[in-house]
């Protein structure tokens, strides 16, 4: 814990594993390390090869970093500064689904070029853009999983009009949703339905998707991990 560096403390722990009376221990401060270093993967193995085997104190001390680790594995470098402001939320505004598209994803370039925005002006020009149902949103505004779902739906089919709205071409002739808490009227219509058929985000019980319930950051990156990839 006196280490200068996280390098030089990771090195310390990997060469007293080896004879260390309290290895598991060690191999558990190794995953809060690796975290801290943006290696989520090898964090993730690191605490589920020691945590099992502590007393369960343990497991309770280190399971947000583990959670957190587990959630961003498939990152492939350690979250700009800005990213993990959003990401520890556990009530993200919109502005935070912006930044983290545009921060930790591919999935923007096609609209940024691959250049840096700030992240005010893109989200104007995504809200201008129907990612947002109501076109007088503010940046602060709390996501909703209904939300989440529609920026998503708009991110996966980027300019193609007739995708975006595929299911409520689908379903136009008898207007009912199979979904039980989501009207067909809705305006989260067709991104709930798209993120949810494309397993993106999940029916919670099997039949309700709960629109209305709040998204942490780690919701949204889980969500948007999987978006950005889609084809």
């Amino acid at each position: 814990r006196l280490a200068k560096s996280t390098t030089e403390a990771r090195a310390i722990l990997e060469k007293a594993m080896g004879v260390a009376d309290s290895g598991y221990r060690l191999t558990a401060q190794l995953g809060s390390i690796l975290a801290g270093e943006g290696k989520f993967r090898e964090a993730v193995a690191s605490f589920d090869a020691s945590l099992p085997f502590l007393p369960p104190e343990y497991s309770r001390l280190y399971s947000e970093e583990r959670d957190r680790a587990w959630a961003m594995r498939d990152m492939d470098s350690a979250p700009s500064q800005s990213s993990v402001r959003y990401l520890e939320q556990k009530e993200l505004p919109f502005i935070g689904m912006v930044v983290l598209a545009a921060s930790e994803t591919n999935a923007l370039d096609w609209l940024t070029g691959g250049a840096p925005w700030d992240s005010g002006a893109l989200f104007e020009r995504l809200k201008a853009s129907g990612w947002f149902a109501d076109p007088g949103a503010k940046a602060n505004t709390l996501t909703t999983r209904k939300d989440a779902a529609l920026f998503l739906w708009s991110l996966m089919t980027r300019t193609d009009a007739r995708m975006k709205a595929r299911y409520t071409e689908r379903y136009a002739a008898k207007r009912n949703s199979p979904i039980l808490d989501l009207p067909y009227a809705s305006p989260f219509f067709d991104g709930v339905l798209g993120s949810v058929e494309e397993g993106i985000m999940e029916l919670v019980d099997g039949r309700n998707f709960f629109p209305d319930s709040s998204v942490s950051g780690l919701d949204f990156w889980s969500w948007l991990s999987a978006a950005a990839v889609w084809k």
